[in-house]
């Protein structure tokens, strides 16, 4: 009973579990292309849980909470909570990159930053991918897949309203 009251909690709180990972799997070498995220609830209008399902593994990792908040009714900005085990492992970035490029665009707003290390890494990592476009402000910064339709319209709103 106990088990099963810490994994409702855990759930409604949105804290990755605890996890075992196979020794078997090099999960540094998972390519961004091969993770799924699958939409598991929200919370409002305005923030919409997702699941990261990594390659190797039939459903969604519990020690993954992928969490996208929208602000201004457009920008998305991504939160994540891992496992302690899965950290450092390279897969902040590669949901970073498989988010945008399945959504469009990811914004992240320096006010809000909570981990300003792992956070200015992977923006700095981003700023190098030939696919993807950022802009900064001294308010934010924006991420967008070159490729998204909408390109011109968030970029123009990004900068008119944090520039």
């Amino acid at each position: 009973m106990k088990k099963f009251i810490k994994k409702l909690l855990r759930e409604s709180l949105r804290i990755p579990s605890d996890i075992e990972l196979d020794n078997n799997y090099d999960y540094r070498s998972i390519n961004y292309m091969d993770l799924e995220l699958i939409e598991v609830g929200s919370y409002g209008d305005d923030i919409i849980y997702l699941g990261v399902k990594l390659p190797n593994e039939p459903t969604s990792n519990d020690g993954i909470v992928l969490d996208i908040k929208t602000e201004d009714g457009l920008y998305m900005i991504i939160n994540i909570l891992m496992a302690y085990n899965l950290q450092g492992l390279g897969l902040g970035y590669k949901i970073y990159k498989k988010f945008i490029e399945e959504f469009g665009h990811a914004f992240s707003n320096f006010s809000k930053r909570v981990n300003d290390k792992e956070v200015v890494a992977i923006w700095g990592k981003l700023e190098n991918e030939p696919d993807f476009e950022t802009y900064k402000t001294s308010n934010g910064e924006l991420c967008v897949f070159a490729s998204n339709p909408d390109k011109e319209l968030i970029i123009n709103k990004f900068i008119n309203m944090y520039g």
